[in-house]
């Protein structure tokens, strides 16, 4: 396994180290499964890793979760924060597909999709479009694979520019169904 432990002694036997550890040999074990290669770190406060997959589309994908802590023994555990990312990246897609944002929608969005016309509501009522296109192959077959997703409100971000998809989540999960439906579709063209 690429992935390297970077922890402690003092780390080895905690829960969290087994955990981060078996995410990491998931990860790993997903990645090499379809011919690809995976480098990384973990220990038991966090993880972070890529995978590169030689498919058509040059996919990569990364992982990463990170603990904070104030550093104080006396704050309580409020003030200490996980934060678990995923950047899904595909390369050579379609150069005549038009560029757009797909986001999480923030308070201010109510005037602008009134008044702006590249911004619209995107499927889901929390994510917002902008692109000067309201409908593509592409935009369904993102609106279906990570149909998911997006109902539980983990999809951060999503961009299309010069012919590279950036999918940008924040999931505690691999989602290796989803990811693997990305792999095998071709996102460019209707799917059956």
């Amino acid at each position: 396994m690429p992935f390297v432990s970077n922890a402690g002694t003092s780390e080895l036997d905690s829960p969290f180290f087994i955990q981060n550890s078996e995410i990491c040999q998931r990860f790993d074990d997903f990645i090499v499964s379809f011919g690809g290669e995976t480098r990384g770190k973990y220990n038991a406060f966090s993880y972070s890793g890529v995978g590169k997959i030689p498919h058509p589309n040059k996919w990569e994908f990364r992982i990463a979760k990170a603990s904070f802590t104030s550093g104080d023994l006396i704050l309580s555990s409020k003030y200490q924060s996980l934060q678990h990312a995923t950047l899904w990246i595909a390369r050579n897609l379609d150069k005549n597909i038009q560029e757009f944002i797909i986001r999480r929608m923030k308070w201010y969005d109510v005037l602008f999709l009134r008044f702006q016309k590249k911004s619209q509501q995107f499927g889901v009522s929390k994510y917002v479009l902008t692109s000067s296109i309201a409908q593509s192959d592409l935009l369904d077959n993102l609106k279906t694979i990570l149909h998911n997703l997006f109902e539980k409100d983990e999809i951060w971000e999503i961009t299309f520019k010069e012919s590279t998809l950036k999918i940008e989540s924040r999931s505690e999960f691999l989602n290796t169904e989803i990811m693997e439906k990305l792999i095998k579709s071709d996102l460019t063209k209707p799917i059956d």
